[in-house]
């Protein structure tokens, strides 16, 4: 009976104990986070030990209200035990109404609390509008509206509520924050869309915070948690409008490099890098920042500029021309060949002076002579006289610190400046004729690096300086070299030669020979000689005039040429007495067997410009020999030539024999260019009347009258000749002047012409 009692009383007891209560809650705040206009954060719930139900809630949380221009508060992520959950703004407080489960049958139907923090929900608020101020979310455990907590528990068959007494409410708190700055925080823009950041390893954290166009403004804020992208733009944004900061890197203390992508080309981005402690969007902790800038590049061009063209070469300057490549503008720098070259760095912008010198350089005495829009062609001034220029042609695009080089491939020429005008101390040429054709210049060589070359012209014409820039090619032979002005370049060298003698010259003209100096030879570029604008010395010589004459001495021949005469022709001249008086040694050394005898011309020039009449004034007479053909040959045997100290006078012909009458040329001497100066006596006779004997009497032969036996007397052929003649008949073997028709024997021959030709006198004046 006592046993039964006892059962009952423990069953009774049994029916009124409360199973699963805990009173055991504890409510923590996590990930906060805030992008653009929108605050979230996330509310855990665990117990300290064992486990129990969450039923009905109220949980409140308290805000910085003034970081919002209007609250608006939305659930996400609800537990899947919770059936209903509400979240509202009531004053500036967030209320989340949790609803159990109405139709529940076990706990089971509720969510578990345990030990293990479990995500209840998550909360968004919005609209921020203060992104500097710290959101200060906090339980609100009294007052009204408070946060008050419901776990569900089993009592008998029935589950129950009953509401903890003293949840345990944990807000955000900040750590303690890094005091120093990140250190060594760079940025490279080299390549275009991209930056390279780099810092030195911490041992705390580090968020990155990128802004296009201006400074980082507002930083991160204390226990907010932010995520990072580093795909700019596609972090979380610090703040709206048309510059957004945005979360491009996050990293923990062993990271020391970042790359950031999707960057504008041609934009300023700014970077803060901010070291920090804690975590989870609920302790963290931001130190100060360290900031790093720079500019996107623009795309770099892909082809280079070509076909470099230089032009207007002078000693301080040229023009250069190009085709341009595909960059929106170009970069022409400027250096000395012999100097080392230095590309351009992308993001860098030079200042350009066409001067060369004036401008920045890309490396040493690289100078930027132009940097601007692509115009194709450009005049670069400040060069020095002489020198070997290297010009370099980058295409970019941008227009400053965004500024993208193509150096993979650019465009170069290499040119000299023109050289300097030379100087020197030449001591002068000498022209010397050499005969009816020839010249030759000779010179002392001068002590200096100057080349050489020496322009013959008639000293008619007026002197030209070669011109600058000109190479020109020499040939000794006249007319055959290139032309300057109206002469012709004999010689082009170095002037170690020390003569030239210069062929093809007419006969009889005076010729003047000018000498410039010249430099820049060394270059092997034309366009930069530069010549004396004068000559350095000059001097001038006339040719040697070469006389082709052609006489017949009546005696002598025989109806169709002169051959057949029988004397001894002396070796010397036979007219140095009076009449004649000819001082000249001439002998002959021709070697010729068809000498017929010496002959002396004269070339005359008019004395008062009266014409063939007036040709009285002797210039020049030399003694020759006259051929069985009628022609007339130097005591050598080579052409009778003469050589006149000038080209001014226009000469006419006189021939002397001793036994025939002078016979002068009715006209002056044939010029031949560069052959013989002519006159044909047996065609066209000599001036005066009968001053030759018409052979035929039909003008057909004219020949010097024979006879003039006694040329000691007067110059008419007499009775004095008849009678001289005749004194010496019977006379054979001998050289005589009596002896008429030279075959060697004074007989009536000799006689007879005399007689035929009584009477005539010399006719030349």
């Amino acid at each position: 009976m006592k046993l039964k009692g006892l059962i009952i009383a423990i069953i009774a007891l049994s029916s009124f104990t409360s199973w699963g209560q805990n009173n055991d809650i504890t409510l923590t705040t996590r990930n906060q986070n805030q992008s653009g206009q929108d605050f979230t954060f996330d509310v855990y719930a665990n117990t300290t030990s064992g486990s129990t139900f969450l039923g009905d809630a109220d949980i409140v949380f308290s805000t910085s209200a003034t970081k919002w221009s209007s609250i608006n508060a939305t659930s996400a992520n609800v537990h899947a035990d919770i059936t209903t959950l509400s979240a509202t703004i009531v004053g500036s407080n967030v209320v989340v109404n949790i609803q159990g489960n109405f139709g529940a049958t076990s706990t089971s139907d509720f969510p578990e609390i345990t030990t293990t923090p479990v995500k209840l929900f998550t909360v968004t608020l919005s609209t921020v509008s203060d992104f500097t101020t710290t959101p200060d979310i906090a339980y609100v455990a009294s007052g009204s509206p408070r946060t008050k907590i419901y776990e569900v528990y089993t009592q008998g068959s029935r589950l129950r509520q009953r509401a903890i007494s003293a949840p345990t409410l944990t807000d955000p708190t900040a750590g303690t924050a890094p005091i120093a700055a990140a250190t060594n925080f760079t940025s490279d823009f080299s390549t275009p869309g991209q930056a390279s950041l780099a810092w030195d390893a911490a041992s705390d954290s580090v968020l990155i915070i990128a802004r296009a166009d201006s400074a980082v403004a507002n930083g991160p804020i204390n226990t907010v948690g932010f995520n990072a992208n580093n795909n700019f733009g596609d972090g979380d944004s610090l703040n709206t409008g048309s510059s957004t900061e945005y979360v491009v890197g996050k990293f923990d203390g062993t990271a020391t490099s970042a790359t950031i992508t999707g960057l504008a080309n041609g934009t300023t981005y700014h970077f803060a890098i901010y070291k920090f402690s804690g975590g989870s969007g609920q302790t963290e902790a931001y130190g100060p920042s360290a900031t790093a800038t720079g500019t996107s590049l623009q795309d770099e061009p892909t082809t280079a500029a070509t076909n470099i063209v230089f032009s207007n070469i002078d000693p301080t300057g040229f023009d250069i021309a190009w085709t341009q490549g595909d960059g929106d503008n170009v970069l022409v720098v400027v250096r000395y060949a012999d100097t080392t070259g230095a590309t351009p760095n992308d993001g860098t912008s030079y200042t350009a002076n066409s001067s060369f010198g004036s401008g920045d350089t890309t490396g040493t005495e690289n100078y930027v002579v132009f940097s601007a829009a692509n115009t194709g062609s450009l005049s670069i001034a400040g060069l020095t006289a002489g020198k070997n220029y290297t010009v370099e042609i980058y295409e970019f695009n941008g227009s400053g610190s965004d500024n993208n080089y193509l150096t993979s491939s650019f465009l170069t020429g290499t040119q000299y400046s023109m050289f300097a005008e030379p100087s020197t101390s030449f001591a002068g040429i000498t022209a010397t004729t050499q005969s009816a054709n020839s010249i030759e210049v000779t010179w002392t060589n001068p002590a200096d690096t100057n080349d050489w070359v020496i322009v013959a012209r008639l000293s008619s014409d007026a002197a030209t300086a070669p011109t600058e820039g000109t190479s020109y090619s020499a040939n000794t032979t006249y007319g055959s070299g290139d032309a300057i002005g109206n002469g012709y370049v004999v010689y082009n060298g170095d002037g170690t030669a020390g003569s030239v003698t210069i062929t093809g010259l007419d006969q009889y003209e005076e010729y003047a020979f000018d000498i410039y100096a010249y430099t820049g030879l060394v270059a092997a570029d034309d366009s930069v000689l530069n010549y004396a604008n004068s000559a350095n010395s000059n001097d001038v010589d006339v040719t040697e005039l070469e006389a082709e004459i052609t006489i017949t001495l009546e005696g002598a021949f025989n109806g169709t040429d002169m051959a057949g005469t029988n004397i001894t022709v002396p070796a010397v001249q036979p007219y140095s007495a009076a009449p004649w008086s000819y001082a000249g040694a001439d002998t002959n050394t021709s070697g010729l067997s068809t000498v017929v005898d010496w002959v002396l011309v004269e070339l005359r020039a008019e004395a008062t410009s009266g014409g063939a009449s007036d040709a009285s004034v002797v210039k020049y007479k030399k003694a020759g020999l006259l051929l069985e053909d009628g022609s007339i040959v130097g005591a050598d045997g080579n052409p009778l030539t003469f050589a006149p100290s000038s080209a001014d006078t226009t000469y006419y012909v006189a021939v002397h024999h001793r036994n025939h009458l002078a016979a002068s040329s009715s006209a002056s001497l044939t010029d031949n260019g560069t052959s013989a100066f002519s006159y044909n006596f047996n065609t066209t006779g000599a001036t005066g009347t009968d001053g030759m004997f018409d052979y035929n009497g039909d003008a057909s032969l004219y020949v010097m009258f024979g006879g003039w036996t006694d040329s000691a007397t007067d110059d008419v052929i007499n009775a004095g000749d008849y009678s001289a003649v005749y004194s010496d008949r019977n006379t054979t073997d001998a050289y005589s002047n009596s002896d008429a028709n030279l075959d060697g024997v004074i007989d009536a021959d000799d006689r007879a012409i005399v007689f035929n030709n009584r009477d005539y006198s010399t006719q030349a004046p």
